[in-house]
């Protein structure tokens, strides 16, 4: 696994023109457009996929020349408070890792999040889906993941939204909603 992706994930949260500190749009976003017979046009950095966006590596100086950059899909959830102040709640990555190149859906929870606890993930209004624990806390927050086998993967094909719960430190369970619009073309672009 690449845990340059996940830093360069935390390091967009700290870049001043990311615009994490806006909520994310509700109106729709273009897809790519297919190229000729059906066939869908590779992906540029920036291209959305309803709410997530389409984001690369840059390689190493040093990279062989037929070195790949990594690249997954990205969506930020903001909350605001009484102060209309918007802060991050989630960071939420999807991205295709390892020889074989599985899904993994890393969710990066903001810092404060009891660690020791199990977070979870469902679809929609569905009551299974799956837990993990933080495996590492990194610039972008403490990070869980989740692999996603074929099941996993055609229940968020199908779905409206994502559901993460977990919660602060000496707190309640928290559920954030992460819409699954643009989802299964995201997932499809990665290669």
């Amino acid at each position: 696994m690449r845990i340059f992706a996940v830093v360069v994930a935390g390091l967009l949260l700290l870049h001043p023109d990311a615009g994490f500190a806006q909520q994310p749009k509700a109106t729709p976003k273009a897809e790519p457009k297919a190229a000729a017979k059906g066939a869908v046009a590779a992906p540029k950095v920036g291209d959305k996929f309803g709410e997530w966006t389409y984001q690369c590596d840059d390689l190493a100086k040093d990279a062989p020349k037929d070195a790949k950059p990594e690249c997954y899909l990205w969506q930020v959830r903001v909350t605001t408070n009484e102060r209309g102040e918007q802060n991050r709640v989630l960071l939420v990555n999807l991205s295709k890792v390892g020889a074989d190149r599985q899904p993994v859906l890393f969710v990066f929870l903001p810092f404060g999040a009891a660690v020791q606890q199990d977070v979870a993930v469902t679809v929609d209004a569905s009551n299974t889906g799956l837990k993990s624990r933080v495996d590492t806390c990194l610039v972008a927050g403490c990070r869980v993941s989740f692999a996603l086998a074929a099941d996993a993967q055609d229940l968020l094909r199908k779905g409206k939204s994502l559901w993460v719960s977990f919660a602060p430190v000496g707190g309640n369970n928290l559920r954030v909603e992460v819409p699954l619009d643009g989802f299964t073309a995201g997932l499809a672009a990665l290669k």
